[in-house]
């Protein structure tokens, strides 16, 4: 299995998200284009179910440059969504420090866990502990998201990518 680009490599100055289109790493039935997994959640409508088929994935944060402060620092988290508008965080890497030079951090999340983690609570929107996994069902809906906080000299910058390695069932 090839690592797919979740967040393409750029230097990043400023707090931000990008969205993650999960219809694009769902895996194609032999020459279509419709998904192998659909799942009827509107009666009799079908729609794709982007999560429907994966048992897993391993996350790779690749920092290739952090030139700034050691007061500077970058927390990167991945986020799901049942509606597309409230977020919740699945995965939160290490944080990054200023300058903490290029690292690469790992995190390993599985959707297959018997109960979820914690059954009942609120959304975590870019509050779950830095090196935080939370394993068990995510939504249709997914982002990356980061956090930048500048130490005062207004010079922080923080060049990464997120890839994956999507396995499905």
């Amino acid at each position: 299995m090839a690592l797919i680009t979740l967040v393409s490599s750029a230097a990043r100055t400023a707090s931000g998200t990008a969205a993650i289109d999960l219809t694009t790493l769902v895996p194609q039935a032999p020459g279509s284009s419709i998904p192998v997994v659909l799942d009827s959640r509107n009666g009799s409508d079908w729609d794709v179910s982007p999560v429907g088929n994966l048992r897993g994935a391993v996350f790779l944060l690749d920092l290739t440059a952090a030139a700034t402060e050691v007061g500077d620092t970058c927390n990167v988290r991945l986020q799901h969504s049942v509606d597309n508008t409230t977020w919740d965080d699945f995965v939160s890497f290490t944080q990054l420090l200023g300058n903490g030079g290029a690292k690469q951090f790992f995190a390993q999340w599985t959707p297959l866990s018997a109960t979820p983690e914690t059954e009942m609570r609120a959304p975590a929107d870019g509050t779950l502990a830095a090196g935080g996994v939370l394993q068990g069902p995510v939504g249709q809906y997914w982002r990356a998201k980061w956090t930048i906080v500048d130490s005062g000299t207004v010079n922080a910058s923080f060049t990464f990518s997120v890839k994956a390695e999507m396995l499905f069932q």
